[in-house]
């Protein structure tokens, strides 16, 4: 017994052309994924994140209000600072690999500090920032107070105008500072004296 087909031909031929159309779009679409896909991901491979340690500044009005404070008056013996303490900070995590600076506590110790004189350390945008990479330990670090020569015998300020801690890594994988007391004139600035910072640990002081 023959079967007939009850397809017209007109309606054949449509679903025919229907048919071509739906894979070629699918292909097409496909390809138009995979190349988005790709873009993304050549995209994601190429920036790289590289995080930086800035050169900071720490000021002498900021040092001044320490001493107003009786810190550095030598005649106030329980709360006569020896030590600077020094703490990484940023002030948007989400951006730390470019925005890391420095906290400053004045202590009579290294554990023991005065948080009521915490400085913040601005970025020196005239100074070459560190770009770290391999292994890196952002520990503590201090300054011994008297090795940096600005503080007269009664606790008084010598005259200087800033503080400019370069970042190092003089004891990988630790971060450390260079220093540099500087003043400013009118023919540009001026380094009296340099020193340098020490990572706690590593090199924490002998005695508290």
């Amino acid at each position: 017994m023959r079967h007939q087909n009850f397809a017209p031909k007109k309606l054949k031929k449509i679903i025919a052309v229907f048919l071509a159309c739906s894979l070629i779009t699918g292909f097409v679409a496909c390809n138009g994924n995979k190349k988005e896909g790709d873009k993304k991901s050549s995209s994601e491979t190429a920036t790289a994140v590289t995080f930086k340690m800035n050169c900071v500044r720490l000021e002498r009005s900021q040092i001044q209000t320490w001493v107003d404070s009786g810190w550095t008056n030598p005649a106030n013996s329980g709360t006569f600072m020896t030590k600077i303490l020094l703490q990484f900070y940023s002030a948007d995590g989400s951006n730390a690999n470019n925005n890391m600076q420095l906290m400053a506590f004045p202590g009579k110790t290294y554990t023991n500090v005065y948080s009521g004189g915490k400085a913040f350390l601005q970025i020196d945008t005239t100074c070459t920032a560190l770009t770290l990479s391999g292994p890196v330990s952002l520990s503590n670090n201090y300054i011994i107070f008297s090795s940096l020569g600005i503080i007269k015998g009664d606790g008084t300020l010598n005259d200087f105008d800033f503080i400019r801690l370069r970042p190092v890594k003089n004891y990988p994988p630790y971060v450390n500072f260079e220093i540099e007391i500087v003043k400013v004139a009118a023919q540009g600035e001026t380094t009296m004296a340099k020193g340098g910072t020490d990572p706690c640990p590593t090199i924490c002081p002998a005695t508290e």
